[in-house]
Parts: structure tokens; C-alpha cells; sequence
């Protein structure tokens, strides 16, 4: 065992450790970073190793999927152990027992796992929502079905059932949580651990049929998660067939890795079977549709006022999304009205130092089915912007080197993000448009190519974007990404008029002089520049080394002033900017319990960007960060900032910077803490603190930002109490203070019922003798907001709920309740 290992030492192997925070990013609510983990990048290649490969015999019946591996069904299945180690020590023996068995149906994938622990006391489990259990015990199967690595599904199962599903893309460089498919799984808690079942079927991973003799292969990881005292990754690797030879059997493995062969023989009638299923389609054409109705009572007033019917939602409404299946690789959806709400609201609070717009999670079905068809280095594609669609068309086609798709859909309103380099702002008009999106890919080996387009258009607007880019697997802990894109703008007065500080800044040019706090203009508004097209490009280059020993990477950005890009999230134009970092790795012995594999990492990043136009410096950064994850769960990174940045124009009605945006020199201290001693508590502290300058002001001062979280889980009951505080002075007089609370309780003792309860209250004080421009004295918002879901079956949901909305009028000095809503919406799968 131990020699088999070393000698697959070089593959440094599927491992992605920690995150590459974007830290010479000065914005704090960036898109999603990579997870933290395990990422299976590619099989390992080189002289002298093989990767096994298995060869899946089509099984007869299908198994009952409840987490008891007892049916006779599995004895059509090959045994696979997970006996690697890949995180913290890589390629070492695995310190504690899981099987696995792996059947494949003419239509579903089958996994089931025996799962031993020496002590099934210390699982940590409990009953959770989807993807809410990244850090829980749990067992799963990573698939890259072509081969190409351009993309990898995963499906995990905790051992109290709870399922979670994640697109690792490697092309955009991001684990995506917001990707769903259909499938199943189930988990029963055992004397020794636990067991699991998973069925998948092969659209979910749109499985490509393989010609006669082909020999391009997709890639399987069956993995463990078993945090302790450290996190560990276990895990096992190997190539697969879906489609069987004709005439045969169930075959054992090739390779040690994957050792122990099929639990029984074939029979002949079974042989047969897989032989005829052969020559089959994968999977029979397929129709899926989700009707849903949904009732929205929303009342709004103003303090002391009535209450009328809000102009946003119908008090009744319709929709369905449905999905017609040609095969495992090929699929068409279309959407009626399809609904937003489907659960609790977003509670990202967007401070008053951030002027970028904050990115939001996708949540509607049909945008989340072919989201991973779209994911690229620049997001040239952001669903959250269509925000009220009639009608949508999606079509989408895999095949073994190539994919591509694309959708149109009508939307009610046009909402975008308009970029500047010191900041952004959205544009919401209630103005009809109509996006289109398409997407081709080439993958040849290590290599993938692909373009892209996008169109969104409407009344006196049109807004087009084409695009190349690439991805490069220079092997499994380096890789190289490049994108481009040009394009071609123009929009009408309203969506400038949109922008304004006040109604009417565009009715006359903009004044030669408009300062800072007393102007109704903004860059945003001047970016629109309405009546001329604009036409620009944006492109973004990045290579990143992140092995077991070091890490170091180097990226550059181009924006030129004309780029707009209204379907997707880019929100800064003007500007070039290259960032580059260098940090090296160790293990050690830190406290009792962590086998000397608490990992410590140090690193330097230096970055810089000016004006694309003008030229001007627009920020320079020199940071240290030092990082140490390993005993009792815990993950404490901290890092000295020292940025020199602009953060506004004193002249608004000016997009030029040099002396009209000056240069602030910050310097904070910025960490990040988590632990979790035991399955029950987990513990959250993270903050800045030191001289920042804020944007609203053009000022330089201390701030003090501390964002304390503390989840308590007991039997069904989940607890979790958060924070966001925030105090800046200049010249020892406070300028402003946020505090932003959440209590938040789940009740879940199954999976097809969960209550939930949350309670916002979010309070904003200003100095308005020292403010530029108008602000209140203090701002005072509560929510209150609880919702059930129920799922009597596979077919049915049914959600509902009630929201309070309470807020303080500051020139009556009180407040009241301004907004009530009840939610009632049901849907079903026919």
C-alpha cells in the first residue's frame, strides 16, 4: 500500500486547498471564491501510473433508495475502497474504513457506501436544508463525465440524509452551491456509522453516449468527508465506462486503488439483459412539468397611514416550468412566470464603505438548471437581473468535445448593473426587455475553448456582448484562464434618469462644477452617457499555482470605459489592474489531537490598477497574510492592508480622476475566524479595524467592524444569532454607525416539513452637521418574517408564510409597522 502511494506522490493530486480570496480586492461582497476543500481537477497521468478503470455492466431492477444497503441489487455492483488520504496529508492511507459499491441501470448511476467510524458518537450530522451541509460528516461521488475536466458534478449525503449538490467549475474557478439537479439519496445511522444510497440519474450530469471503442473516459472520485479534530478528506479515483461491451459481465476493477471486484457473479440472464440495454439509449424521452400557483397578499403605508395593495406583486398568480428530456446530454425547458420567492428573503447587507453592488445567489428553477452552461471567468452571465420574466426558452446539448445552448426570455422590467471604477449602482426601470444568451465549448484534452454571447435589448436600447475564452490544465495544482469580450451599448434617457441622486438631473447638461454632497449627478449617471452608442471591450488573464507546499498567482484586468455588460455582473469599467501573490505552506503539531496535520500559510500580495481614459492611479496594495487551519475545527486568517486608493470624485459631474479623485492612504488590520469544537456550536469573528476612508464623505478615518456569528443546533432546533457592527470616526467624533442584527431559528426533525423564523434589525446613525449631502439623523428598520415548508410527497410543496416590516419615520420621530405580506405558494411535478 504504502509503495502504491508513493509512487502516486506526483500527482499532487485533487486537491484545491483553501481559497484564493480575492484579498487585492478592496471590495468586500464579491462573487462566490472557490470552496474550501477537496476539488478533483483531473485523473493523474504520468510514467508509471495508471488509473484504474470500471467497467459498469448494466444492472437489472433498480434498489430501494432509503440508506439500508441490503438489496439484492447491489450484488450487481463493484466494490470500490476508500483507502487514500487526500487532505491534510496527500496520497496517505486512509485512517478509517468506508466501502462503496457502484451499479449503473440504462438509467441512473447507483452509489451506496458502508461507512465505519471508530466513534459514531463524534458524527457530526443533523437534518439540514439542501446544500447546507458543507461541514458535516457526509460521503459523496464527484463525476466528470466526458473526461475533459472542464466540469464536475458532486453529490453528497450526510448521514441524517440531508443532500447537498455543487457544480466545481473549472473554467469560472468557483464551486457553485447554487446549482440543483434531480436526484436522490438517503442515509441510516448504523452501530458503526452509517450507510448511504444514491441514485443519479444520467441527465443530471448529461452523460454523453460513447461511439463503439472509444476511448475518452469520464473520471469518478468517491470521497469521505470526516471532520475531527482536523478536517479529513478520504477518497478513491477512477476512469468508467457508462456503456458496457456487448457480452459481458460485471468486471472487477483494474488497480489496487479500486480492489475487491464485483460482491457476485452475473448471472446469464443478467449478462444478457446488460447486453441488450448495450445498444439502448441511456434514458426514454422524457416530459417534466411544474405547475405552481401562488397567492401574495403585500400591503404597504406609510407610518400612521392605511395600508394599500402593492403595485409589485398580483394578489393571484400563475406559472409552470417544464422540461422535455431528447437524451442523457440534450435537453429544452421553458418557463411561465416564473417566481422568485421561493425562500426567505436576502439578508446581504450592503454597508455604507461598499459602492459596489452586492452579488445574489439564483434561485428559480429554471435559471438554476442551466446555470453551468453559462459560468465563465468575467460573469457574462447574471440571472439575477432578469427580475420579472413572462416567458423563457432554454435549449442546451453536450456532446463528448463540445456543448452549447442558449435561452431568450421576456422580462417584465430591465434591472442591470451600471460599472464605474470607483464604484456601481443598478439600474431598475419598469421598461419591457428581452435577453438572449448563447454559449459554445471545445474541450480537447487538458484544453477548452469556448464563446459566448449575450443580447439584451427593448425600447430605444440594445446592449450586445460576444466573447472568446480558455482554460488551460497545466496539471492538477496549475492552471491558466483567459477571457475576452467586446461590446456594443445604447440607452435612453430613463435609464440615466434612473441613476439620479434626485428626479430630473438630466433635463440639462451637467454643471461644470457639482461637488460631492450637493449634486444630483453620479458617475453611474454619466456612465450611461444616453443617446450615444458606446462600444468597449473587457478582458481578464490569470494564472494560479495552489499546491500542498506554495501557492503563488498573478492575474490582469482590462476594462476599457465603453464596456457594458447588462446580463451579466461586471461592475467596474474603466480601469486595468494586475494583481500577484506568492505563500508558502506547513504542517504542524499545534494542539492535542491533530496528528501533527494543522496546516499554517503565509503570503504576500501586491496589486495595482489605475484609469483606463485618464491613467491615473486608482488604488496600489501591498498586503501580508498569515493563515492556520486545522484543531477543533477552527480557520483564523489575518492579514496588514495597506492600500493607497481613490474611493470618489470630488467634482460628481466629472469622470476624470487624478486630483479630482484623491488618493487615501488606509492601513487595517483585516481576519477572519471560525470554530467548531464539537457538532452542536460553531463560533464565527470576523473583522477590520484601523484607517479607512469613506466614499460618502471623502474622508479618512478609524473604523471599527466587527461581524461575531454563533449557531447552536439541539436535537431538531437549529439557533444562530449574527451581527454586523461598524463605528468611524474622523477626528474622534463618530461620522457614522451600522449594526445590523439577525436571529434566525429552523425547526427540522424531518425532511419534508421545516419551519423557520427570522427577525432583521438593521439601524443606521449619522453626524448630519458633518455629512455631505442629505442623510438622517438614524435610520430604523425590523423584519419579522417566518415560513413553512412542507413536502407531503416526491410531487407536492407547498410553501407559505407572513412578513412584518417595521421602520421609523424620521421626521415624526416614531415609526410602525409599513409592510405586511402573507405567501402562499403550491406546486407540483406531473
Amino acid at each position: 500500500m504504502l509503495s502504491r502511494l508513493s509512487g502516486w506522490r506526483s500527482l499532487c493530486l485533487l486537491l484545491c486547498s483553501t481559497s484564493l480570496l480575492a484579498l487585492a480586492d478592496v471590495e468586500q461582497d464579491a462573487p462566490p471564491e472557490p470552496d474550501v476543500g477537496l476539488s478533483a481537477e483531473s485523473a493523474p497521468e504520468g510514467p508509471g501510473i495508471k488509473v484504474p478503470n470500471l467497467v459498469l455492466t448494466r444492472a437489472s431492477g433498480e434498489p430501494v433508495i432509503d440508506g439500508v444497503v441490503d438489496e439484492t441489487f447491489w450484488r450487481q455492483a463493484h466494490q470500490v475502497m476508500l483507502d487514500i488520504e487526500l487532505y491534510p496529508e496527500r496520497m496517505a492511507p486512509a485512517v478509517v474504513e468506508t466501502r462503496s459499491y457502484v451499479a449503473a441501470s440504462s438509467t441512473h448511476l447507483y452509489v451506496a457506501f458502508i461507512v465505519y467510524d471508530p466513534n459514531p458518537d463524534e458524527i457530526r450530522s443533523a437534518v439540514r436544508d439542501h446544500d447546507a451541509s458543507k461541514e458535516d460528516d457526509y460521503v459523496s461521488i464527484i463525476i466528470d463525465p466526458t473526461g475533459t475536466l472542464a466540469k464536475k458534478y458532486e453529490f453528497r449525503v450526510n448521514p441524517d440524509g440531508s443532500l447537498s449538490d455543487v457544480l466545481q467549475d473549472t473554467i469560472s474557478d468557483r464551486y457553485i452551491y447554487d446549482w440543483d439537479t434531480e436526484w436522490q439519496g438517503a442515509a441510516q445511522r448504523t452501530e458503526y456509522g452509517y450507510s448511504v444510497e444514491i441514485a443519479i440519474p444520467a441527465t443530471a450530469i448529461r452523460a454523453v453516449e460513447k461511439a463503439a471503442g472509444e476511448k475518452k473516459k469520464g473520471t469518478v472520485i468517491l470521497k469521505r468527508s470526516y471532520p475531527r479534530s482536523v478536517d479529513r478528506t478520504l477518497a478513491t479515483f477512477f476512469t468508467f465506462d457508462l456503456k458496457a461491451p456487448e457480452n459481458s459481465v460485471a468486471s472487477g476493477v483494474a488497480g489496487s486503488s479500486a480492489a475487491g471486484g464485483a460482491l457476485s457473479a452475473s448471472t446469464a440472464d443478467d449478462a444478457a439483459k446488460a447486453a441488450a440495454a448495450g445498444d439502448e439509449a441511456l434514458i426514454p424521452q422524457n416530459l417534466t412539468l411544474v405547475p405552481h400557483y401562488i397567492y401574495h397578499r403585500d400591503e404597504s403605508r406609510d407610518v400612521g397611514g392605511d395600508y394599500e395593495y402593492s403595485s409589485d406583486h398580483n394578489l393571484h398568480s400563475a406559472g409552470f416550468d417544464a422540461e422535455y428530456v431528447f437524451s442523457t446530454s440534450e435537453a429544452m425547458a421553458l418557463t411561465v412566470n416564473p417566481n422568485f420567492s421561493d425562500v426567505e428573503a436576502d439578508i446581504a447587507k450592503q454597508s455604507i464603505d461598499n459602492p459596489f453592488t452586492i452579488f445574489k445567489p439564483e434561485k428559480r428553477r429554471f435559471f438554476k438548471s442551466a446555470s453551468e452552461y453559462y459560468n465563465t471567468l468575467i460573469p457574462t452571465v447574471y440571472t439575477r437581473n432578469i427580475v420579472s420574466p413572462r416567458i423563457g426558452l432554454s435549449y442546451i446539448k453536450d456532446e463528448d468535445e463540445t456543448s452549447y445552448g442558449g435561452f431568450a426570455i421576456s422580462d417584465r422590467e430591465t434591472e442591470f448593473v451600471m460599472p464605474d471604477n470607483l464604484g456601481s449602482d443598478e439600474v431598475e426601470v419598469t421598461q419591457t426587455s428581452y435577453s438572449m444568451a448563447g454559449r459554445f465549448r471545445l474541450s480537447q484534452g487538458k484544453r477548452s475553448y469556448g464563446t459566448i454571447a449575450t443580447f439584451r435589448g427593448g425600447e430605444d436600447y440594445h446592449n450586445a456582448v460576444v466573447g472568446v475564452d480558455g482554460l488551460y490544465d497545466l496539471g492538477p495544482d496549475d492552471k491558466f484562464r483567459f477571457q475576452v469580450l467586446a461590446s456594443d451599448t445604447q440607452y435612453p434617457k430613463a435609464f440615466a434618469e434612473s441613476l439620479c441622486e434626485e428626479d430630473g438631473c438630466t433635463d440639462a447638461p451637467p454643471p461644470e462644477d457639482c461637488p460631492l454632497g450637493s449634486c444630483d449627478y453620479t458617475a453611474e449617471v454619466l456612465r450611461a452617457d444616453f443617446g450615444n452608442r458606446l462600444q468597449g471591450y473587457a478582458l481578464h488573464a490569470r494564472y494560479k499555482h495552489d499546491g500542498p507546499e506554495g501557492l503563488y498567482w498573478i492575474g490582469y484586468e482590462e476594462t476599457s470605459p465603453d464596456y457594458r455588460s447588462d446580463l451579466g455582473f461586471h461592475r467596474k469599467a474603466d480601469m486595468r489592474s494586475i494583481n500577484m501573490a506568492y505563500g508558502e505552506k506547513w504542517y504542524v503539531n499545534a494542539l492535542g489531537g491533530d496528528e501533527g496535520k494543522s496546516r499554517i500559510r503565509a503570503y504576500a500580495v501586491l496589486a495595482h490598477s489605475r484609469s483606463y481614459e485618464y491613467n491615473d492611479a486608482l488604488s496600489s496594495e501591498v498586503s501580508l497574510w498569515g493563515e492556520f487551519r486545522g484543531s477543533l475545527q477552527s480557520v483564523f486568517r489575518v492579514g496588514w492592508r495597506t492600500p493607497e486608493r481613490a474611493v470618489n470624485r470630488i467634482n460628481q459631474a466629472s469622470l476624470e480622476t487624478g486630483d479630482n479623485a484623491p488618493l487615501f492612504q488606509e492601513n487595517y488590520w483585516q481576519w477572519y475566524f471560525e470554530m467548531s469544537p464539537s457538532s452542536e456550536w460553531k463560533v464565527n469573528f470576523d473583522g477590520r479595524v484601523g484607517r479607512m476612508a469613506n466614499a460618502d464623505n471623502l474622508v479618512l478615518g478609524d473604523m471599527v467592524e466587527i461581524k461575531p456569528k454563533l449557531t447552536f443546533r439541539w436535537g431538531a432546533m437549529e439557533y444562530q444569532a449574527a451581527a454586523t457592527l461598524r463605528d468611524f470616526e474622523v477626528d474622534d467624533k463618530r461620522l457614522y454607525k451600522e449594526q445590523f442584527l439577525s436571529l434566525r431559528m429552523q425547526y427540522q426533525r424531518r425532511h419534508n416539513i421545516t419551519h423557520r423564523l427570522l427577525y432583521l434589525d438593521d439601524l443606521t446613525e449619522s453626524d448630519v452637521d458633518r455629512w455631505l449631502g442629505d442623510t438622517d439623523a438614524e435610520e430604523l428598520e425590523r423584519e419579522l418574517e417566518y415560513t413553512l415548508i412542507y413536502k407531503p410527497n416526491k410531487q407536492w410543496r407547498i410553501l407559505t408564510g407572513v412578513k412584518l416590516f417595521y421602520e421609523k419615520d424620521p421626521d415624526l420621530g416614531f415609526g410602525g409597522l409599513t409592510e405586511r405580506e402573507l405567501y402562499l405558494k403550491v406546486e407540483t411535478s406531473l
